[in-house]
């Protein structure tokens, strides 16, 4: 299983414990896409805070991604939808 697939996996797991009296209409569950602004992210720190204790983060040995820049561009991202009559998220 690859990791973008992972969460939809998950996902329709959880979908599967819907009661088995509800019928397909009351509960909907799909995958989508929605463009909304997003600014774009600069270079991580390819030099990530190593002591524990000189910084307040400890983040090795992972890049800390927070290099956020100024430029703002549409992007679309996907969406995991779940509906049914009382509840959309």
């Amino acid at each position: 299983m690859t990791a973008g697939r992972a969460p939809l996996a998950a996902f329709s797991l959880l979908v599967g414990l819907v009661p088995a009296g509800a019928s397909a209409d009351e509960v909907r569950v799909f995958e989508a896409s929605e463009t909304i602004p997003t600014y774009e992210e600069g270079l991580p720190d390819v030099n990530p805070p190593f002591d524990l204790f000189a910084s307040g983060r400890f983040n090795y040995p992972y890049t800390i991604r927070e290099n956020l820049t100024d430029r703002r561009s549409e992007r679309a991202w996907r969406t995991l939808n779940l509906e049914n009559e009382y509840l959309r998220v």
